[in-house]
C-alpha cells in the first residue's frame, strides 16, 4: 500500500466472532470421535472441545492485524471491503454507547456487508461508525488520516 496508513486491530476475535466458518468442519470431527470412541455422548463432547480450543487459537492470531488501511486511492475497512473516497461525504468523532471513541463515515451510498467485524457496525441507512477504541491508535491519529486522504 504506497503512500497510505494501516491502522492495526486492538482486539482478539470472541467466540462470537470467530467460530462460523469452522462449523462446516465439525463433522470432519464428529464422525471420526463416533468411530473412535462409540459413544455419542462423548464424541459430542470432544468435537465441542476440539471446536472450542480451535475457536480460542483462531481468536488470539487475530490481534494486531491490518483492520483499517487507507490510501489515496480508497480505503479498505474490516468486514466492509474497499471504498473509494469518492463514495466518502465526510468524517466526524462520536461516541459510542458505551461512551467509547468512535468516527462515523457518512456515505453517498449505503455499504454492502461483507462479512462481520467488531470494527464497525451501521449507524444510519448511509453512515458507518468505526469503533476507533478497538484500534492501536489513538482516535486523534486515525481522525487526522481521514482528513488528509479526504482533502487529497
Amino acid at each position: 500500500m504506497n503512500g497510505g496508513k494501516v491502522f492495526t486491530s486492538s482486539y482478539r476475535s470472541t467466540v462470537f466472532f470467530a467460530p462460523r466458518p469452522g462449523l462446516l468442519f465439525l463433522p470432519l470431527v464428529f464422525v471420526p470421535a463416533v468411530a473412535l470412541f462409540k459413544n455419542l455422548i462423548t464424541a459430542v463432547l470432544v468435537t465441542l472441545a476440539v471446536y472450542a480450543v480451535a475457536t480460542y487459537l483462531r481468536s488470539n492470531t487475530r490481534r494486531r492485524r491490518p483492520a483499517l488501511q487507507l490510501s489515496f486511492a480508497s480505503m479498505r475497512i474490516e468486514g466492509l471491503g474497499d471504498m473509494v473516497w469518492s463514495d466518502v461525504a465526510g468524517v466526524k468523532r462520536i461516541s459510542d454507547k458505551r461512551g467509547r471513541p468512535a468516527l462515523e463515515i457518512e456515505l453517498r451510498n449505503a455499504p454492502a456487508r461483507v462479512s462481520s467485524s467488531p470494527l464497525w457496525q451501521p449507524a444510519r441507512a448511509r453512515a458507518i461508525q468505526l469503533n476507533t477504541a478497538l484500534l492501536e491508535d489513538p482516535i486523534e491519529t486515525i481522525e487526522d488520516a481521514f482528513g488528509h486522504f479526504l482533502r487529497a
